[in-house]
């Protein structure tokens, strides 16, 4: 089963703040390269997103992360044949302050 990504205006928001730094920071090629990667890794949710990143259901129930390089965290959960992305959070930051918003829906 090939699964269909939907992903919250809050993780498309933060895909835009994630591309505006990476930009400031190392410049537009920089930018093109790490956005192509991380589109690429949550892309790897189509096939089988059930086993792949660590479960976080202590956060939100049926929450799973997957990692991207280290520096962040994609955050979904499984909605019938829909990986259904809630953030792109840096894994530093307050994931559960970030997240919490999820926990009726």
């Amino acid at each position: 089963m090939t699964f269909r990504i939907r992903r919250t205006k809050a993780a498309r928001e933060d895909l835009i703040n994630i591309a505006r730094y990476t930009q400031d920071m190392w410049g537009n090629e920089q930018l093109q390269t790490y956005l192509l990667e991380l589109e690429t890794r949550i892309s790897t949710l189509t096939d089988k997103p059930q086993t792949v990143g660590q479960d976080a259901s202590y956060l939100v129930p049926g929450l799973r992360r997957l990692t991207h390089h280290d520096h962040y965290g994609i955050f979904y959960r499984i909605k019938g044949s829909t990986v259904e992305v809630l953030r792109v959070l840096h894994l530093r930051s307050n994931w559960q302050r970030h997240l919490t918003v999820f926990q009726d829906q």
